[in-house]
Protein backbone atom coordinates (compact mmCIF):
# COMPACT_ATOMS: atom_id res chain seq x y z
CA UNK A 1 0.00 0.00 0.00
CA UNK A 2 2.81 2.55 1.01
CA UNK A 3 4.03 1.90 -2.70
CA UNK A 4 0.95 2.66 -4.15
CA UNK A 5 0.67 6.06 -1.89
CA UNK A 6 3.75 6.78 -2.84
CA UNK A 7 2.64 6.67 -6.71
CA UNK A 8 -0.34 8.10 -6.12
CA UNK A 9 1.71 11.58 -5.03
CA UNK A 10 4.11 10.73 -7.97
CA UNK A 11 0.88 11.20 -9.74
CA UNK A 12 -0.97 13.81 -8.15
CA UNK A 13 2.43 15.95 -8.82
CA UNK A 14 2.09 15.46 -12.89
CA UNK A 15 -1.46 14.67 -13.75
CA UNK A 16 -3.08 18.15 -14.91
CA UNK A 17 -6.60 15.94 -15.74
CA UNK A 18 -7.76 16.05 -12.37
CA UNK A 19 -8.86 19.08 -11.11
CA UNK A 20 -6.23 20.17 -8.25
CA UNK A 21 -4.30 18.12 -6.24
CA UNK A 22 -6.30 18.64 -2.68
CA UNK A 23 -9.31 16.56 -4.56
CA UNK A 24 -6.43 14.05 -5.96
CA UNK A 25 -4.92 13.49 -2.68
CA UNK A 26 -8.10 13.00 -0.83
CA UNK A 27 -9.12 10.61 -3.62
CA UNK A 28 -6.22 8.31 -3.72
CA UNK A 29 -6.29 8.38 0.30
CA UNK A 30 -10.42 6.99 0.34
CA UNK A 31 -9.91 4.80 -2.27
CA UNK A 32 -7.80 2.39 -0.52
CA UNK A 33 -10.31 2.07 2.11
CA UNK A 34 -13.18 -0.56 1.72
CA UNK A 35 -16.48 1.35 2.90
CA UNK A 36 -19.80 -0.07 2.20
CA UNK A 37 -21.56 2.50 -0.52
CA UNK A 38 -18.42 4.99 -0.94
CA UNK A 39 -21.00 7.40 -2.64
CA UNK A 40 -23.03 8.14 0.19
CA UNK A 41 -19.95 7.73 2.77
CA UNK A 42 -19.34 10.95 4.34
CA UNK A 43 -15.95 12.69 4.69
CA UNK A 44 -16.12 11.93 8.70
CA UNK A 45 -17.00 8.69 7.99
CA UNK A 46 -14.03 7.81 5.58
CA UNK A 47 -11.84 9.50 8.17
CA UNK A 48 -12.98 7.03 10.77
CA UNK A 49 -12.12 4.33 8.13
CA UNK A 50 -9.13 5.36 7.45
CA UNK A 51 -8.47 5.52 11.14
CA UNK A 52 -9.35 2.12 11.69
CA UNK A 53 -7.38 0.67 8.67
CA UNK A 54 -4.63 1.92 10.23
CA UNK A 55 -3.85 5.63 8.75
CA UNK A 56 -2.48 8.22 10.87
CA UNK A 57 -4.69 10.24 12.58
CA UNK A 58 -3.17 13.84 11.75
CA UNK A 59 -2.20 12.87 7.95
CA UNK A 60 -6.07 11.99 7.48
CA UNK A 61 -7.31 15.00 9.86
CA UNK A 62 -5.09 17.01 7.60
CA UNK A 63 -6.37 15.54 4.04
CA UNK A 64 -10.46 15.98 5.51
CA UNK A 65 -10.08 19.29 6.70
CA UNK A 66 -8.29 20.21 3.61
CA UNK A 67 -11.02 18.57 1.48
CA UNK A 68 -14.12 19.84 3.17
CA UNK A 69 -12.56 23.44 3.16
CA UNK A 70 -12.25 23.33 -0.83
CA UNK A 71 -15.11 21.15 -1.43
CA UNK A 72 -18.02 22.36 0.87
CA UNK A 73 -16.48 25.77 2.37
CA UNK A 74 -15.55 28.37 0.69
CA UNK A 75 -11.80 27.80 1.07
CA UNK A 76 -9.96 28.73 -2.26
CA UNK A 77 -7.87 25.59 -3.88
CA UNK A 78 -3.87 27.41 -2.95
CA UNK A 79 -0.71 26.09 -3.74
CA UNK A 80 -0.15 26.02 -0.27
CA UNK A 81 -3.24 23.59 0.14
CA UNK A 82 -2.60 21.49 -2.20
CA UNK A 83 1.22 20.78 -1.24
CA UNK A 84 -0.24 19.69 2.49
CA UNK A 85 -2.58 17.44 0.72
CA UNK A 86 0.29 15.82 -1.50
CA UNK A 87 3.00 15.93 1.95
CA UNK A 88 -0.22 14.13 3.92
CA UNK A 89 -0.41 11.46 1.36
CA UNK A 90 3.42 11.61 0.91
CA UNK A 91 3.45 10.92 4.73
CA UNK A 92 1.04 7.64 4.79
CA UNK A 93 3.22 6.02 1.58
CA UNK A 94 6.07 6.46 4.03
CA UNK A 95 4.77 5.32 7.09
CA UNK A 96 3.32 1.98 5.20
CA UNK A 97 6.22 1.62 2.80
CA UNK A 98 8.05 -0.81 5.11
CA UNK A 99 5.80 -3.58 4.23
CA UNK A 100 2.79 -2.98 5.60
CA UNK A 101 -0.17 -3.31 4.03
CA UNK A 102 -3.13 -0.80 4.06
CA UNK A 103 -4.92 -2.92 1.75
CA UNK A 104 -4.79 -6.09 4.74
CA UNK A 105 -5.70 -3.18 7.38
CA UNK A 106 -8.66 -1.84 5.24
CA UNK A 107 -10.23 -5.69 5.03
CA UNK A 108 -9.29 -5.90 9.06
CA UNK A 109 -11.35 -2.90 9.95
CA UNK A 110 -14.08 -3.96 7.79
CA UNK A 111 -14.34 -7.41 9.34
CA UNK A 112 -14.35 -5.82 12.91
CA UNK A 113 -10.58 -6.28 13.15
CA UNK A 114 -8.59 -3.53 15.24
CA UNK A 115 -5.43 -3.33 13.29
CA UNK A 116 -4.09 0.12 15.05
Amino acid sequence: MGARAGEAADRLESDADLENEVYRAWREMTGALAVDNPRSTTPAEFAVAAVDAGMDRDDVDTLTDLFEAVRYGAEPVTPEREREAVDALRRIEETYADGDSLDSAADGANSGGDKR
